[in-house]
């Protein structure tokens, strides 16, 4: 359930707008007709890659709206969805038993999980807080040192694959698939916007420097970005984060659902005396702030067929 009401579109208005790309609007906000004509599961998978790649937090445009602000479909298409076996596990808890990690076989290889974890996070943090300029726009603590996992299904070797927020193209990865996550791990769940806003208030971290060339133009109303030279005109804010360098003493990792992904990612949420926002975090990705307390217990290579579809690559 949406836990704050937006008035910018929304990766689920985008998710939906995908999977309406072939249906006329007057079918689609029949409930009737997603009942008998419920999406297939590739179906699902092309959509979330379309919202994973259909809006950038440092550009400044935004592609159009995919709904009228008036329109019933995305919310006819939830109520269907939020009853799908195929989407059953978009709101549930990390998967302790089958956790990820995707190694982009493109990029300049680096180990996993790079020594200097804890300094890592320090650096990341002082950086957030102190340094200004247009580059920084992820919310979660991205760099060689940090390990990020998302569970498998039928369809995805690995959620992170089909869905991750800075796609760039890329075409190989090697997929490490862990050993289960032991029951004592201490995991943070985001499922609403009030568990966000409460991991900010638990420790927060005032990054307004570092986010407001980016966050800042993603004004809360449905048109494109203002120009640069209005950026003066934008009412101040301040933003905020949570310092995740603090937060590594109370959890190992913090796990954002797919439904609080499509409904919140990208999206300015009133938190202390201004906003935060959840940005660069991929559906159903854990991010881990110590060491990932579980082995590789195999490897594998794929390779991506079309954007949302990947097969086994022998290695």
């Amino acid at each position: 359930m949406r836990s704050v009401k937006p008035v910018r579109p929304t990766k689920w208005e985008y998710f939906v707008g995908a999977l309406c790309d072939d249906v006329d609007l007057e079918c689609a906000s029949d409930r009737q007709f997603w009942e008998k004509n419920p999406p297939e599961e590739a179906q699902l998978w092309r959509a979330l890659w379309s919202a994973a790649n259909a809006t950038h937090y440092f550009h400044q445009s935004t592609p159009h709206p995919p709904f009228e602000p008036s329109s019933a479909v995305p919310d006819v298409v939830r109520s269907v969805l939020e009853n799908c076996d195929s989407t059953v596990w978009w709101d549930t808890p990390i998967d302790r038993v089958d956790q990820r990690i995707v190694e982009w076989l493109e990029d300049d290889p680096t180990p996993l999980g790079q020594g200097g974890l804890s300094e890592a996070l320090s650096e990341w943090t002082l950086r957030a807080s102190q340094e200004g300029g247009d580059g920084p726009w992820w919310s979660a603590p991205l760099g060689p040192s940090v390990i990020r996992t998302s569970r498998s299904t039928p369809f995805a070797p690995a959620v992170h694959l089909v869905a991750d927020e800075d796609d760039m193209g890329r075409n190989r990865a090697r997929i490490h698939v862990a050993s289960p996550i032991p029951s004592d791990a201490r995991i943070y769940e985001i499922s609403s916007a009030s568990d966000w806003v409460a991991l900010v208030d638990s420790a927060p971290l005032d990054v307004s420097i570092s986010r407001d060339e980016n966050w800042g133009e993603r004004a809360p109303i449905y048109q494109p970005f203002p120009l640069p030279a209005l950026r003066s005109k934008r009412p101040a804010t301040t933003w905020w984060l949570p310092n995740w360098a603090k937060l590594a003493s109370e959890y190992d990792g913090i796990h954002l659902t797919t439904w609080a992904y499509l409904d919140l990612s990208g999206i300015p949420i009133p938190a202390r005396t201004g906003n935060t926002m959840i940005a660069g975090w991929s559906p159903d990705e854990t991010v881990w702030l110590n060491q990932m307390p579980a082995k590789i217990a195999s490897t594998f290579d794929i390779a991506r067929l079309d954007d949302a579809t990947w097969t086994p690559n022998p290695m």
